[in-house]
């Protein structure tokens, strides 16, 4: 009598525990086509002569990338976009592929519209002139050349007024040769840095009990470096060794 009982208690716990399974998995089934319905409405696709373009849209209906393939190799093939979600259209960034790789212009843009940094590439390779541009202003922060990632050539800085406040030259990341220094566009002193690359690096806790990390490159003054006052009058030299003062010199 007892054993019938447990068997009729097995069946009900039995049916039970299917009853459930199929309403999980009916409700499973459901999410599912309603991802795919989603995912098939933020993605668009077509072919364009040799390429096949993809686009995607942000939640509201504002397109959120534009991406161009070749149809038969799969790389990333000529422009490619990415906007911001509020402007329908509004560039964020834009980069020029060949073969998967980043080859050509690269810009990058603020949300306020303004160019924030302008940049070539040569096979993944920052190559040639790369300009970072002041927030507010849009005018030139400063210009760098490039060859083959590397810092190669005239570097140029700027404040917020356009006036120029450093240049120089840089050869493999260092600064080689006399570099100027300018106040308001005047000559403040120039002379040669010491060919090594110091790192500095501040460790900044955050609120959310991490730890942000950053890494600046020191260059360090070395041998001879003049001063001039505010009319760019020549009136003393400084002498350095790694950084350090040693001695200077009046007119």
């Amino acid at each position: 009598m007892i054993a019938i009982h447990t068997i009729k208690l097995n069946d009900f716990y039995l049916k039970f525990v299917l009853r459930i399974f199929l309403i999980v998995l009916i409700l499973l089934l459901i999410f599912r086509d309603k991802s795919i319905a989603q995912i098939d409405t933020n993605l668009t696709s077509y072919k364009e002569n040799e390429l096949l373009i993809i686009k995607e849209f942000y939640e509201n209906g504002n397109i959120k990338s534009k991406k161009s393939y070749n149809n038969k190799s799969n790389f990333l093939e000529g422009y490619s976009y990415k906007y911001y979600s509020k402007n329908n259209y509004q560039p964020e960034e834009i980069q020029l592929y060949k073969n998967g790789k980043r080859n050509g212009i690269y810009e990058y843009y603020l949300e306020n519209g303004n160019l924030f940094v302008k940049s070539y590439y040569k096979e993944n390779l920052k190559d040639s002139i790369s300009c970072q541009y002041h927030e507010e202003s849009g005018t030139i922060d400063f210009c760098e050349c490039y060859k083959e990632g590397k810092k190669n050539g005239l570097a140029t800085y700027y404040n917020s007024k356009n006036n120029k406040i450093e240049e120089g030259f840089y050869k493999e990341n260092l600064k080689v040769g006399i570099w100027r220094i300018y106040d308001n566009g005047v000559l403040k002193e120039e002379g040669e840095y010491y060919p090594e690359i110091f790192k500095s690096t501040e460790t900044i806790p955050l609120a959310n009990g991490d730890y942000a990390v950053f890494s600046e490159d020191i260059f360090k003054k070395d041998g001879e470096w003049k001063l001039y006052d505010s009319n760019g009058i020549f009136i003393k030299s400084s002498f350095y060794k790694k950084g350090k003062l040693v001695s200077s010199k009046k007119k």
